[in-house]
């Protein structure tokens, strides 16, 4: 069942983090590079990201700052604002990065 409707901020946040990195794959193996932690198992792969656009409609909180670092370095941030306003609140324009706030 969908929390959330195909067209809700958080699955519009979750479109510009793939759309930044071409691909639903290409961004789980971001992700993975990012955390690059040899003891977990669970690897991101693209069945997730796809999960979260079509099923969930959310990133799992554990992922939404990997995600904002990530996309940061590629100059399209997604904000853990965005990815999670449940769990890390709306953002003010004080605690969005600037090329963010000035699309605003």
């Amino acid at each position: 069942m969908k929390n959330n409707s195909p067209n809700s901020p958080e699955v519009d946040a979750i479109l510009r983090a793939v759309r930044a990195f071409k691909s639903q794959s290409a961004l789980a193996r971001a992700i993975n590079c990012q955390i690059n932690d040899p003891e977990n198992p669970n690897k991101i792969k693209q069945g997730h990201v796809w999960h979260w656009m079509h099923r969930s409609g959310r990133v799992p909180s554990q992922y939404a700052m990997t995600i904002q670092t990530i996309t940061a370095k590629k100059g399209a941030v997604v904000t853990v604002h965005e990815l999670r306003p449940d769990v890390f609140g709306i953002a003010t324009s004080l605690q969005l990065p600037h090329s963010v706030a000035k699309n605003k």
